[in-house]
């Protein structure tokens, strides 16, 4: 190899990777002020207006219903459960199908010879159609893929299992957090009256 054919070849090679490269353009700042803008306004949209005075209790409801860290979880749950679904899947038997059409276009035909004498014993014979249907179907359950799967399946349920629980501790503190706001501002408003 001369030396412009490695030249040659190092610059193909550099040309190839920088190619390869990925870079990422920034976000400006009017498309993220009018994604934070719409994601303000899809927030509050559909909650129901305040008839009259708000009780404590309504107000933990109106809290839970409304309070956007408890629908993350909500949605972080059902996506704990499809993945344990889908791992619970994986412990099952893997099955293949294939199916196909072969063809050729001459007849694919043997003959037999004799070793001692080397003279053809058999006149020229085939066992093939020329064309024909051919298909497959393959079922594959591998001990170790079974006991991989298992373990999976049971992280996912253990992890389905922590998602419902970090659930009822968000639940949990944004009940607290309403009680401390409402009687605060209950002896607000008792206070501003005197």
């Amino acid at each position: 190899m001369n030396k412009s054919q490695k030249l040659f070849g190092v610059s193909l090679l550099a040309l190839m990777v920088s190619g390869c490269a990925v870079s990422s353009k920034p976000i400006e700042r009017s498309a993220s002020e009018q994604r934070a803008r719409s994601d303000l306004h899809s927030m509050y949209k559909d909650q129901e207006p305040l008839s009259g005075p708000l009780t404590l209790h309504q107000a933990m409801a109106r809290a839970v219903k409304y309070n956007l860290e408890g629908r993350l979880k909500i949605m972080e749950e059902a996506l704990a459960k499809r993945q344990l679904d889908l791992a619970s899947f994986d412990m099952l038997p893997r099955m293949a199908l294939s199916a196909g059409y072969v063809g050729r276009n001459n007849v694919s035909a043997s003959s037999s010879q004799s070793v001692e004498t080397g003279t053809q014993s058999l006149e020229p014979s085939t066992s093939q159609d020329r064309d024909r249907r051919v298909a497959d179907l393959t079922m594959v359950w591998n001990v170790l893929d079974f006991g991989v799967s298992y373990i999976n399946a049971k992280q996912q349920g253990d992890q389905r299992l922590i998602v419902q629980e970090r659930r009822r501790k968000v639940i949990n503190t944004i009940v607290q957090d309403v009680r401390s706001a409402y009687w605060r501002a209950v002896a607000a408003e008792r206070l501003l009256k005197q």
